[in-house]
């Protein structure tokens, strides 16, 4: 650089690290020298510096250090913006982001516009996209204010997707979450549509109201019809009842026989429409109940005679406990359902008790948990029982 400058005659400078004998280490300087003119612009001697500059140079290094991770960094940034990106586009779920007051929309995944028909609203107001979201709005002015996030399911909106001027109802399952840090407050909404579960669920309704009225209306033309039946049924039962008296004169043996035929045939009949009427009953929720005070060993005899060839068949012990000695055991049942119900229980032990086992009725006294006396009745037996999920 000397040898160059003296050619020149121009003033030059070189950075170099030089050793520091104080110290004993190298430090950058930098090494300037420049010509001195006489009046006549002769050459006529140089004059050189040097500086220490190491401080800079390291401050120099670190900024590139520092530049070199800093970029490393928005790169990673970058990267992970754009997987975020990634994941925003293939998000199963439809999700948006709305900043400001205005609540514009910056950004829509393509579940989100597919919500809208395919319409991007990316730039766009939510009451541009959306005029009858006032109510919706007005929630997520509460979260922008309040940052409390806000959900709702099966929530109703009016939205137009075929463009034809007319919203129609839709439903979603919506979460509004604010967007918390630096920046314009914004919100981002997360929304699953449940349009089709709700309108299948309204249409379930329908049909069960629909099943409902069906079943009244069966059940009022089976009361009334059985009601029609029952009277001109008793008329004839009673004047066959009336000419077994004699009323009409003395009648024959024969004739007695067929006026006992005509008797019998006509309560059979009598029987059969008033399970008609029963069984509407049952079918509308109003059976009736005719309950009295019924000894309980009463109740639990003939149960043996009920099913015995299934027993027989299956070879399965059967027994019934006698009700414990003391005061007789009276309770306030209806027989007919009492036994209906105890009939139940054993046809379903017999049903799965296998062959060689064994069937047990019991019963005993206590209270219940309001401090009643009440009677307890078990049939256990030994098959697969009931699974406990099942009970």
């Amino acid at each position: 650089a000397w040898r160059d400058g003296f050619a020149r005659e121009a003033a030059y400078a070189v950075e170099a690290r030089l050793w520091h004998a104080a110290s004993g280490d190298y430090r950058w300087c930098v090494a300037r020298v420049v010509p001195v003119r006489d009046a006549a612009g002769a050459l006529c001697e140089w004059v050189g510096t040097v500086a220490d500059i190491d401080d800079r140079k390291r401050a120099e290094a670190a900024l590139v250090v520092a530049r070199a991770e800093a970029e490393a960094y928005l790169a990673e940034a970058e990267r992970a913006r754009a997987r975020m990106e990634h994941v925003f586009e293939q998000a199963p779920v439809a999700v948006c982001v709305l900043r400001g007051a205005d609540l514009v929309f910056e950004l829509a995944n393509p579940r989100y516009r597919a919500l809208l028909g395919g319409v991007d609203p990316t730039g766009r107001a939510l009451l541009d996209v959306l005029p009858d979201a006032a109510d919706d709005a007005a929630v997520l002015r509460r979260v922008l204010a309040t940052g409390v996030p806000f959900a709702a399911d099966e929530l109703c909106m009016r939205i137009d997707r075929d463009g034809d001027g007319a919203g129609e109802d839709y439903w979603f399952n919506l979460v509004h979450h604010p967007l918390l840090g630096s920046g314009e407050p914004g919100v981002v909404t997360v929304a699953t549509e449940v349009t089709e579960q709700v309108r299948a669920r309204h249409e379930a309704e329908r049909l069960r109201e629909a099943a409902e009225q069906a079943n009244a209306a069966k059940a009022e033309f089976l009361s009334t019809m059985s009601h029609e039946l029952r009277t001109p049924m008793n008329a004839i039962i009673g004047y066959v009842e009336l000419l077994e008296l004699g009323v009409r004169g003395p009648i024959t043996e024969a004739q007695g026989r067929d006026l006992g035929r005509i008797r019998h045939s006509a309560r059979v009949l009598l029987a059969l429409v008033n399970d008609i009427l029963n069984f509407a009953r049952l079918d509308a929720g109003q059976v009736e109940f005719r309950a009295e005070d019924v000894p309980l060993d009463r109740a639990l005899a003939g149960l043996d005679a009920l099913i015995a060839p299934q027993v027989q068949a299956k070879g399965i012990a059967f027994s019934v406990a006698p009700v414990p000695r003391g005061t007789p055991l009276v309770v306030r049942t209806d027989p007919e359902r009492l036994r209906q119900v105890l009939l139940n229980l054993l046809t379903n032990a017999l049903k799965f008790t296998p062959p060689g086992g064994s069937i047990a009725v019991t019963c005993d006294a206590g209270t219940d948990a309001a401090g009643r006396e009440v009677a307890r009745v078990r049939v256990r037996d030994t098959g697969r029982g009931i699974p406990p999920h099942q009970l």
